[in-house]
This record gives C-alpha cells, sequence and structure tokens, in this order.
C-alpha cells in the first residue's frame, strides 16, 4: 500500500465507522451549541509545546466551549505536502484546503459540538483536565497517534475524547475527534 492509502485508511476510517453519528443538520459554519465566531486558521504551526502541554491545550476548548481554540491545531498544506509528497506535493494548497483540510475541519467541529451538545444535555459543569494517554496505533513516521483527553467532571467521574494528531519537529497538528457520542455517561 501506498503511504497516501494509509493516510487516508487512517484518517477516514473513523470517519466512516462514525459517520452515522454524526449529523449537522440546519447547521452553518459558524453555529456553535453557544453561538461562538470563530477565528480563522493561520496557517502557521503551533508554537513547540510538550506533549502534556499539548494535551492540556486540547482539554481547553471543551472546558470553555471554545470551538477556536483548536484553530491553529488543524494542518496546514505544507504538512500535507510534507507528509506525502509524492500524492500531494503536486497539488496547490488551495486544492488542499478544499478537498481535504476543509472537509476535515467541518468533521472535526461537527463531532465537537456533538460533544458540548451532550454537555449541555446532561449538565455537565465544571469540567477539568484529569490526564491523557497517547497510543501509537502504527508506530511509523507521518501516521497519526490517538490523544485520549481524560476529564474530570460531575465530583468523581471521568470521561475520555480521543483525538488523532501527528507531532512534527514538537509541533501538533489535529485531525479527528475518533469518539462523539455517550462521553459523559
Amino acid at each position: 500500500m501506498t503511504k497516501y492509502l494509509i493516510i487516508c485508511l487512517v484518517l477516514f476510517s473513523s470517519i466512516i465507522l462514525y459517520s452515522c453519528k454524526v449529523t449537522t443538520p440546519n447547521s452553518t459554519p459558524n453555529s456553535t451549541p453557544n453561538n461562538e465566531s470563530e477565528s480563522t486558521n493561520t496557517g502557521k504551526p503551533p508554537k513547540e509545546f510538550t506533549e502534556e502541554e499539548f494535551a492540556n491545550m486540547m482539554s481547553e476548548p471543551f472546558i470553555n466551549k471554545k470551538f477556536s481554540l483548536f484553530n491553529n491545531f488543524f494542518p496546514n498544506p505544507h504538512l500535507v505536502k510534507q507528509m506525502d509528497p509524492d500524492n500531494f506535493g503536486e497539488l496547490s494548497h488551495s486544492e488542499i484546503n478544499t478537498n481535504f483540510i476543509n472537509p476535515l475541519k467541518e468533521r472535526f467541529k461537527a463531532n465537537y459540538d456533538k460533544i458540548i451538545n451532550e454537555m449541555n444535555e446532561e449538565g455537565i459543569k465544571g469540567i477539568s483536565f484529569n490526564s491523557y494517554e497517547v497510543e501509537d496505533v502504527y508506530n511509523k513516521e507521518n501516521m497519526p497517534k490517538v490523544l485520549s483527553v481524560k476529564l474530570n467532571h460531575s465530583g468523581d467521574k471521568t470521561a475520555s475524547i480521543p483525538i488523532t494528531f501527528i507531532e512534527k519537529e514538537k509541533q501538533w497538528y489535529i485531525f479527528e475527534i475518533l469518539h462523539s457520542t455517550d462521553i459523559f455517561k
């Protein structure tokens, strides 16, 4: 299998598995559960962070119900080309954004909204960062890993939110929330 097929398999297998669970009827790009307006991704990679700092940062959008905190962690065309130059090297940045990055962000946002809606429906308040785990499923370069962000809630309960990411030279990029239902049950 080419690297492209492996990357696509990793990125889109979770989408296929959870696509029946992710629906966004009547949603618009700016419709968030708390009507937050979004800033755009600057395209600049995030600065250097430790793994623990990164995990803590991935908890903040859920704690503060502020999706825009994710914006600088989405991949950019440069990263996509770096990950798979054979298949993306000849594409323009616009083509990569339109066909890969924008749909990825939309799926991530839909899953995020599902989690925030569940928090609101269940009356979950006062959540805080507990811990994290990283699973390197493929143990290969240029392949995403899974970060499970553990959040305290409702006194003594813990919820886990799995997010795929890649770290390149101490810079961190997110791809997918792998599970977005029954997080707080």
